[in-house]
């Protein structure tokens, strides 16, 4: 399972970091997010779900951390 998990994480953050170098070349920053404009509402909408994300996972983390 762990395995699995971390085959899929590293397929995604790959990927992500394919897609980010494809559209901004060499001026791509290690967070693809600050590559975007900051007044751009899905860019918006995506630092909102990553943090919603971070909030609920918190939980579940430091749960199995105890």
């Amino acid at each position: 399972m762990v395995v699995g998990a971390m085959c899929i994480c590293t397929f995604a953050y790959s990927l992500t970091g394919c897609f980010g170098f494809l559209t901004f070349g060499m001026k791509t920053e290690s967070d693809v997010l600050l590559n975007y404009r900051a007044d751009d509402i899905e860019v918006g909408i995506a630092r909102v779900m990553i943090a919603v994300i971070v909030i609920s996972t918190y939980a579940i983390v430091h749960f199995c951390g105890r």
